[in-house]
């Protein structure tokens, strides 16, 4: 649906269960050259099921992004699993 459109500026994506899945499937595509071409500057995430993984995506994509000025993730319920011991 983003490449469907010339610009897109706001993503509101509450309420949609998108889970670490779908938090990984979006911002691999806005992190990628086609997603970048998308100067988003509002992301809310409000009520999804997003984990350590969906977390990761979303830290990659902030990383040196310079349009995102707010970031919502209200009642995200976020899921923690154990790391497993590290080997030495």
């Amino acid at each position: 649906m983003i490449t469907a459109r010339r610009t897109v500026h706001k993503l509101v994506l509450g309420h949609n269960k998108l889970g670490d899945d779908g938090c990984v499937t979006l911002f691999t595509f806005l992190g990628s050259t086609a997603g970048r071409k998308y100067p988003v500057t509002y992301i809310s995430l409000n009520a999804n099921d997003i984990g350590e993984r969906g977390l990761f995506a979303i830290a990659k994509y902030l990383k040196d992004n310079q349009y995102l000025k707010q970031l919502f993730l209200h009642n995200v319920r976020l899921v923690s699993t154990p790391m497993p011991p590290s080997e030495s």
